[in-house]
């Protein structure tokens, strides 16, 4: 119920758009969907002549006497599609129908458009160009643009076809909830109080400002078609509201440039296959001859408005549609066979469907029809087993199967239901031991899905789960060769483009610094930034204490951004080579301790030789070093990962130092192990060089190996390691650098930190994420 009016039983949930959801009721959109393919669209529907066949014209007219049938004072739908079906909707309400739209300023609604798109492109880790729906908006840089035409020149065909049941108005009249809406709602008999805004809008979310390199990529007469049809909507809406004013923000500096593609042309559309005046026969010819890449060319929407009584048919068009992932064409193809000739075979087929859609309750009705049909057939028993499967009712589904088998033990379907069991089965054991066995493992979501349903459910865990699903998806993806492989397909304007949308979405979760080093890689230019830490955040006297160790300078402003969440006075030991001392003398603050080392025993060494014995007097200790792994593409968030785990934001910083001071038992606090290392955490090559150590600083030595701050960077409490620490470490014992990824003395010292720790009576922690 929404301002007293009942939107629907199935609203679309929350998303990082709409954290109060989207009160778009799924039945509905799936019809305005089925409409929209019938014309060969998606949602990114940019005609304004559109049909709609009589099968689709009765599934909405259904569709509102089903929700008629309710004691809410109004029935509302909200859905943008719905504009493009004027007639369909009059005809279904026998023009009782009142629309209500509100308009924007185009370039707002544009920008839109692609930030959402560009946020789209965020919760994946594969190439920007494989997701190819948000991808288009650059791509195709007028698309959004001529979504918006397409939009508002329905809107005022909506009001020259029915003044009097349309409402038109703009969007700052609404939230200045003005006297003249009010005025215009009552004549046209709409209550006031669907206006309220007082549980259903978030002014945070509507954006203040857009990039200018939007209408940069915008041709000049696009721009100016979209400022005339404002104007109409402007004299057409009779509601008065202030001019609103578009505010510019300045295109992102890079540091390096894209590496564009001067050669760049916008997509096309591709010209559709024709088959006006055939019969279906000949048009079922034509799809059968078809390559399967070509199948979205197909007039599917002339196909299905053809007279054909002959239930073979609309089965062959189902196959082809099904095929050539034409589900709504598929649908409506075997409903018609089934319609025509309902046998047992085609109703599995429309529940096969439904099953490849995930609509659960949908199959299981239409396998248990088809049993009803044909109770001793083991195909329909098996199906339904793989409906439960799918639910997680694992027993269920095996009992199932069991019925399948001794109905006829033959039947492929069962096959294939056993290994869709044994492989379900199979992942959710390995999930839950995996999840017995390494707690300690940076919690994955990899679905977005999974994050709309707890926004939907609970909010503000949602929220919190939100931001870390894009940090998340960030460390895990090679961000500077995703960015150049998507810059590659643009052209300049266009690149320019979604690396502003990009990096606005970014810097909501990432400083600068990061981002330029993480987006950029190793060529970043920004070494010469001044990223400095204020001298109040430097202190000699400090009970919190940080080394730094530097051997990749151009990392280090990077690592400053995050040392600046540390709540309080800190003390820093940074030690580096020679030639990088007169770079950070100049960028750290001159209370900093800055000692030079020689390349060796990487940073273990000058750690234990050179920082320790300087901030053993402290309370705890953050170490820290300039860790990159050019050898494994597949880490290159790794040193990102570690960071955020130990010093990510302030209020996650904060959270740590005061868990320190309340945990005597605790020695080590340890960053959880980015998924792409859970597998090398064990003693690799360094058993014996391990032993060897154990036995100079007299530490016992499991079986197993520990579990250990792979990567080297933890928070510690000196008196925790002191029988590392103390040792007296020659530079001798650390062997010259030649590049090994393994089977080091650094290597094996790593593995002993927590034992030294557990031997001095202190346990280790690891600190939580989520």
């Amino acid at each position: 119920m929404q301002n007293g009016t009942h939107m629907g039983d199935n609203l679309m949930g929350a998303s990082f758009a709409n954290q109060q959801g989207h009160f778009e009721d799924h039945a509905l959109v799936k019809i305005h969907d089925q409409m929209l393919g019938a014309n060969g669209y998606d949602w990114r529907c940019t005609d304004t002549q559109l049909t709609v066949p009589t099968f689709l014209q009765s599934k909405l007219t259904d569709y509102i006497n089903v929700r008629s049938d309710t004691d809410a004072p109004y029935i509302g739908v909200k859905d943008p599609r719905a504009v493009h079906f004027f007639d369909a909707w009059q005809h279904a309400t026998n023009n009782r129908v009142k629309a209500i739209f509100v308009y924007r300023d185009w370039r707002y609604c544009v920008s839109s458009l692609l930030k959402r798109h560009s946020r789209e492109l965020l919760h994946y880790t594969c190439p920007m160009q494989q997701r190819e729906l948000d991808f288009a908006f650059w791509q195709s840089p007028d698309l959004a643009a001529r979504l918006w035409l397409a939009s508002s020149r329905a809107m005022l065909q909506w009001m020259d076809s029915a003044p009097n049941n349309t409402l038109l108005l703009p969007l700052s009249s609404l939230l200045n909830q003005s006297a003249s809406l009010f005025a215009q709602a009552r004549k046209k008999g709409i209550p006031e109080a669907l206006f309220s805004l007082s549980t259903s809008f978030d002014n945070s979310l509507l954006q203040s400002t857009i990039p200018a390199s939007l209408l940069e990529m915008l041709p000049n007469d696009l721009q100016t078609e979209c400022d005339d049809v404002q104007e109409q909507l402007i004299h057409q809406c009779g509601v008065t509201a202030s001019h609103e004013t578009v505010q510019l923000s300045s295109p992102h500096v890079l540091s390096k440039p894209g590496n564009q593609n001067s050669s760049f042309q916008p997509a096309r559309i591709s010209a559709q296959v024709n088959i006006d005046g055939l019969s279906i026969s000949e048009a079922l010819a034509v799809l059968q001859a078809l390559p399967a890449e070509k199948a979205a060319t197909f007039p599917w929407q002339t196909l299905m408005t053809m007279p054909c009584e002959d239930a073979k048919s609309w089965e062959t068009i189902y196959k082809i549609a099904n095929a050539c992932n034409q589900n709504q064409v598929a649908e409506a193809a075997i409903t018609r066979a089934i319609t025509l000739q309902p046998v047992p075979w085609r109703v599995m087929y429309l529940g096969d469907l439904y099953l490849s859609q995930k609509q659960l309750r949908l199959a299981r009705q239409c396998y248990l029809n088809a049993k009803d049909m044909a109770p001793g057939n083991a195909t329909f028993f098996a199906r339904l087993a793989d409906v439960a499967t799918e639910e997680g009712n694992y027993e269920d589904a095996q009992a199932l199967i069991d019925e399948a088998l001794a109905l006829d033990a033959t039947k492929p379907a069962i096959v294939s239901a056993q290994k869709r069991l044994a492989d379900r089965d199979k992942s959710y054991e390995q999930r839950t031991q995996k999840n017995e066995r390494n707690t300690n493992e940076m919690p994955a979501i990899t679905r977005y899905m999974d994050v709309v349903d707890v926004l939907t459910n609970e909010p503000e865990h949602g929220k919190a789960l939100d931001d870390y699903f894009v940090r998340y998806m960030f460390v895990r993806r090679n961000n500077p060769a995703w960015l150049s492989s998507a810059l590659g397909q643009l052209s300049e304007k266009q690149g320019q483009c979604l690396q502003d949308y990009l990096f606005a979405h970014l810097e909501r979760y990432w400083p600068h610094e990061v981002l330029e080093t993480e987006m950029y890689g190793a060529l970043s230019a920004n070494t010469e930034l001044p990223a400095l830490l204020s001298k109040e955040q430097v202190g000699a006297d400090a009970c919190i204490g940080v080394h730094l160790h530097v051997y990749y300078r151009h990392l280090v402003p990077e690592i400053l951004a995050f040392l600046r969440n540390i709540p309080q006075t800190f003390r820093l030991v940074v030690t580096c080579s020679i030639h990088d001392k007169t770079y950070l003398e100049q960028i750290l603050p001159s209370t900093s301790d800055i000692l030079t080392v020689e390349n060796r025993g990487r940073d273990i060494a000058p750690w234990l030789m050179q920082a320790c014995p300087r901030l053993s007097d402290c309370d705890w200790v953050l170490k820290l070093h300039t860790k990159s792994t050019p050898h494994a593409p597949h880490l290159s968030g790794w040193r990102l990962q570690l960071l955020w785990a130990l010093v990510g934001d302030k209020k996650h910083t904060s959270q740590i130092v005061s868990a320190l001071q309340s945990k005597a038992k605790t020695g080590i606090l340890l960053p959880p192990y980015h998924p792409a290392i859970v597998k090398d955490i064990h003693w690799g090559n360094n058993r014996e060089d391990t032993e060897r150590l154990a036995k100079q600083l007299r530490l016992p030595l499991p079986e197993s190996a520990p579990q250990f701050p792979a990567g080297s960077m933890f928070w510690y409490r000196p008196d925790a390691l002191t029988p590392l620490t103390r040792y007296n470490w020659r530079l001798e014992d650390f062997p010259d650098e030649s590049g090994q990824t393994d089977g080091t003395t650094m290597h094996a010292i790593e593995r002993l930190i927590s034992i030294a720790a557990q031997n001095t009576g202190m346990r280790s922690e690891f600190i939580s994420m989520l």
